[in-house]
């Protein structure tokens, strides 16, 4: 067996061009930076094409109305309860929604599962004022 003779390190190269005295490898970008592109451009193409191509996503202005609505649903929930401050919770859509989902889950039909109250009618209305002058 003859002795292998050891295999001299590479000696490094520079790129032929010097900036502000600085002279840099001329070597391969690592995996990992390459591999990062790559999914970053998968992910702008899969981004462009959600929001620009099919438009499937809200737009900016979608975005901004929504935040706006939000906001101020959440300045009417703290305002005290006068005619302004009404007329403003009944115009925003975000509050409507939320008092029907209230609405929906406290008030039900009867028969429906759960129970819940029937819905007054005339004699209903009718023995409530007989029982409130008579006391019975």
């Amino acid at each position: 067996m003859s002795p292998v003779p050891p295999v001299k390190p590479e000696e490094n190269e520079f790129r032929p061009h010097v900036y502000d005295g600085i002279r840099e490898y001329d070597k391969r970008l690592p995996n990992w930076w390459l591999y990062t592109l790559y999914i970053t451009i998968v992910f702008w193409v899969g981004y462009w094409g959600y929001y620009e191509w099919f438009r499937a996503g809200p737009t900016g202005a979608q975005d901004v109305a929504a935040e706006m609505a939000r906001i101020e649903s959440a300045r009417l929930s703290t305002a005290p309860l006068d005619d302004p401050s009404l007329w403003k919770m009944s115009r925003n859509s975000e509050f409507v929604a939320a008092g029907k989902a209230v609405y929906e889950a406290t008030s039900k039909t009867p028969g429906a599962e759960g129970g819940g109250a029937k819905p007054a009618g005339k004699d209903d209305v009718i023995d409530a004022e007989y029982e409130v002058k008579d006391g019975n």
